[in-house]
């Protein structure tokens, strides 16, 4: 729970509608498939893989291993929210 905490409180930005999410299973979403996109080309291009839900093109899927550090987390959020 403190790691799922951590995410959430670190993704706020005003193009995140919502954030999602059952453990570390996370959906960031953004509302918009072309942001979608180029959130997640930044974020490849900065060194963090991460891609969208195949049932929903309007979210940003965050699905870390469960032995992520809190600096990864940190890490992870920051490239993210530079992208948006």
């Amino acid at each position: 729970p403190e790691k799922e905490a951590l995410f959430k409180k670190l993704l706020v930005h005003p193009t995140i509608k919502e954030v999602r999410s059952a453990g570390l299973w996370l959906a960031v979403d953004l509302g918009d498939p072309a942001e979608v996109q180029r959130a997640i080309q930044h974020c490849i291009a900065n060194g963090l893989i991460t891609d969208w839900f195949l049932f929903n093109d309007r979210s940003l899927r965050i699905a870390p291993p469960l032995t992520i550090l809190e600096e990864e987390i940190r890490f992870a959020c920051e490239v993210i929210l530079s992208g948006l």
